[in-house]
């Protein structure tokens, strides 16, 4: 089961501002957990996005896991692709401490959230999976 603690960060309307939830997911196994609730009063834009491992990963072709985050909107039923999936295969590694960057989507308007609107993390697996560790998502939102 996952459990995170959104942490939002002070904010004003101008510029980057940082939001971050610690992510515990427990087991090699596919799952999906909230990450961020927009609560900052105004439409953002996802402009930067990494995870920080608290150990190493070792990509693996047969066994892995693929990580994206996604906008369920403010019902569940959002479907949008903020970050898309991220496979940690043979020679996509995560090193303890180091924040590992995660592609934001090009495409803008499915990096929008608009106010209410939940972030999810999407852990997916190919084979028997692979363990994500314990770790904090890092989101950068610039207001628009």
């Amino acid at each position: 089961m996952a459990a995170t603690k959104p942490n939002p960060q002070p904010a004003t309307q101008h510029g980057r501002v940082p939001v971050s939830s610690r992510i515990i997911i427990a087991g090699a196994g596919a799952e999906t957990t909230p990450v961020w609730q927009n609560n900052l009063g105004h439409k953002v834009r996802v402009v930067e996005a990494k995870y920080i491992p608290e150990d190493d990963v070792t990509g693996d072709d047969t066994n892995n896991f693929l990580l994206a985050v996604n906008n369920e909107g403010t019902d569940g039923t959002g479907t949008d692709v903020v970050v898309p999936a991220k496979e940690y295969d043979t020679g996509t590694d995560m090193t303890q401490f180091v924040s590992d960057d995660l592609p934001v989507s090009a495409t803008v308007a499915d990096t929008e959230v608009e106010i209410d609107e939940v972030l999810v993390l999407a852990k997916t697996v190919t084979g028997g999976g692979l363990a994500l560790p314990d770790g904090k998502l890092v989101l950068e939102v610039l207001y628009v």
